[in-house]
């Protein structure tokens, strides 16, 4: 259940609204699920709450892996979150982005050559290959919206 504070209508003063009421929801290991829902209905706002990302409000609850409750940090390590904005350096290279996070990312004491074979894995994982010398660009130039979203993909899997 998520529950933030909202305004009132006709000058009223601020009331409790729920965004979100006894969602139920069972994902198979090693499954793609969608959520799907019309405009407005409460779908970024339930990703922010499984993602630990939500912070006004009150959110009551849990959220169970393998039967287990999870703290938000530790879903983190085990979860992506790929919005639906796609943000990037434009002058970037896509192997530049994808270093860049393995850098940033990866544990600081592991060596640069298995951040390397993380970044290999992604690269095949996510099909960019073909891709890996290209300048990434803005919105009107350089890599189309679906090469974008695997960039994205790719930098959030390193």
């Amino acid at each position: 259940t998520v529950e933030v504070a909202a305004p009132a209508d006709s000058g009223q003063k601020k009331m409790e609204k729920r965004l979100i009421n006894e969602v139920e929801a069972l994902f198979a290991p090693g499954s793609v699920t969608a959520l799907m829902g019309s405009s407005g209905a409460g779908k970024t706002t339930l990703m922010d709450v499984i993602a630990g990302r939500k912070t006004a409000g009150r959110v009551s609850g849990d959220i169970l892996v393998n039967g287990h409750k999870l703290e938000s940090t530790s879903f983190a390590r085990i979860s992506g979150y790929v919005e639906q904005t796609d943000i990037h350096l434009p002058t970037q290279t896509v192997l530049e982005a994808l270093r860049f996070s393995a850098q940033h990312r990866l544990p600081r004491e592991m060596a640069r050559q298995d951040k390397d074979k993380v970044v290999e894995a992604v690269v095949d994982l996510v099909e960019l290959r073909p891709l890996l010398d290209m300048t990434i660009g803005g919105s009107a130039s350089g890599l189309s919206l679906e090469q974008k979203k695997r960039v994205t993909i790719g930098v959030d899997m390193v």
